[in-house]
């Protein structure tokens, strides 16, 4: 991956991450003010919390050695989640004709109601897909272009991954609403809610933290390489 791209990526991602941060703060803000606790013993929430760690850290193992596998053919990645069972489109102007719902380019986790309407028909026309016009769909991917390189779309991935091992905050419902306080339109008005977004945001944050650790990893990794290649040694 060039300079150029890798520092754009950084920075893209890194502005997401403080906006999920202030928002994270929000709602936790929102949590206290609400005077209410769930009921849970120390030992059970500790032990919640241990399994969704573990959870996460085979959810992470497993990307990257996904991840690594493809580096050099990004296009490989869009194989290995059609093989697991979700279908991957290519729409000329597809973050044109998913602005319609407030959606954007990348992994769509199933929807209902008329943006489900919309994708199976913009389906229909744009990707030939036998008509349908069914209230909801499965999840699916949506793209403007074949990933040019694995950073483009491992962001997407690694939330696609958290999805289809059923971790929470990864729903159609949890992520609307997400969407909606990024914009200001709304605010949780239930514990439910905000412990819903809560884990959108920690799913999100998850997954950038990976792509750029990933980046900054195997760029030390190749230039450690290329050094040993030049001179022989190399320090890291």
């Amino acid at each position: 991956m060039s300079k150029l791209i890798r520092r754009l990526v950084d920075i893209v991602l890194k502005r997401k991450k403080n906006r999920l941060h202030s928002e994270y703060k929000k709602i936790t803000r929102t949590t206290t003010n609400k005077g209410k606790k769930f009921a849970a013993t120390s030992s059970a929430t500790l032990e919640l919390n241990a399994a969704i760690n573990e959870e996460l850290k085979k959810r992470d193992f497993c990307i990257k050695n996904i991840v690594i596998k493809y580096l050099d053919n990004p296009s490989g990645i869009l194989d290995f989640i059609k093989d697991h069972g979700t279908p991957v489109y290519t729409l000329k102007n597809a973050d044109i004709l998913l602005d319609v719902i407030k959606e954007e380019a990348g992994f769509l986790p199933p929807k209902k109601g008329l943006k489900a309407l919309y994708l199976n028909i913009l389906l229909f026309v744009f990707a030939r897909k036998p008509v349908c016009l069914a209230l909801n769909t499965s999840e699916m991917f949506i793209l403007q272009d074949v990933p040019e390189n694995i950073y483009s779309i491992l962001h997407q991935f690694h939330k696609w991954m958290s999805f289809k091992m059923g971790l929470p905050g990864c729903d159609d419902e949890t992520q609307t609403l997400l969407k909606d306080m990024f914009e200001n339109k709304s605010s949780p008005v239930s514990v439910e809610e905000i412990a819903s977004l809560k884990e959108a945001i920690a799913r999100d944050r998850e997954a950038i933290d990976f792509v750029l650790n990933f980046a900054k990893e195997y760029s030390g990794a190749k230039n450690a390489a290329s050094k040993l290649k030049d001179d022989g040694s190399a320090t890291v």
